[in-house]
């Protein structure tokens, strides 16, 4: 019982729709990883009779500074993007697992500051 520890019972995946499929799971889904917080924590999450594996969770957490609204911070789970094979898919998992965050830019001398890549959508053009 030494060597017991809750993230070992407690882990996380995160499972897309289409991993059903033969590539599926390997493109989309992330995980198992472990997961600390229960229902009575911080960092809550339900699990059911089963098992202890999380179940239902904050996937988006933020929190505003209302005194300076860029020192406001938020996470996200997996990652920035939607789109499987973009550097963006899963790369706040980590930060999210560990309970850190990242800041909210809202100034445009703060969003300026942080933009590495920018999408221009032009509708109606060809």
């Amino acid at each position: 019982m030494k060597e017991w520890t809750w993230g070992q019972l407690h882990r996380i995946k995160f499972q897309h729709a289409l991993d059903s499929t033969p590539w599926g799971a390997a493109l989309f889904d992330r995980g198992p990883l472990k997961q600390s917080g229960d229902g009575d924590t911080v960092k809550a999450s339900y699990f059911g009779d089963e098992s202890f594996d999380p179940l239902i969770g904050a996937s988006y957490r933020e929190i505003f500074d209302l005194a300076d609204w860029d020192r406001s911070v938020g996470i996200n789970v997996p990652g920035q993007s939607g789109q499987p094979g973009s550097k963006h898919y899963d790369d706040l998992l980590p930060m999210w697992i560990e309970g850190k965050y990242f800041p909210l830019a809202y100034s445009k001398k703060a969003v300026d500051a942080v933009t590495t890549d920018v999408l221009q959508l032009n509708p109606g053009r060809p």
